[in-house]
């Protein structure tokens, strides 16, 4: 598999940067990548699951993660993943965009 490297942001600092929606994934700060995909649930018949690879060591939690997007990026309750995992890379086509259905067969088997 080809390693995708993170997007370059503008983004001054964390607290100030908001996730922007990207083909290739959504940038949260320079030195992250996230996808996030759709896993099955009996309940409520899919969850969202984010897909995190970064650059060099990392210290957040799915309720870190979860309150950035949802007060400082003011994304909906509903698309704010509930489950969180921590990849060293990306799987990639070979015209660099992700394979979230890779990642979605990854986090079935797993879950």
């Amino acid at each position: 598999m080809k390693a995708v490297k993170p997007p370059v942001s503008s983004c001054s600092s964390r607290s100030t940067c908001v996730c922007s929606t990207r083909s290739d994934g959504v940038s949260i700060e320079p030195n992250i990548i996230v996808a996030v995909v759709g896993i099955p649930d009996p309940v409520t018949g899919e969850r969202a699951c984010a897909a995190i690879v970064t650059r060099g060591p990392i210290d957040i939690t799915l309720a870190e993660l979860r309150d950035h997007l949802t007060n400082q990026s003011k994304l909906a309750i509903w698309k704010v993943p509930e489950r969180v995992e921590f990849l060293s890379e990306m799987p990639v086509t070979a015209t660099g965009k992700i394979q979230k259905f890779v990642l979605r067969e990854k986090f079935r088997t797993t879950g």
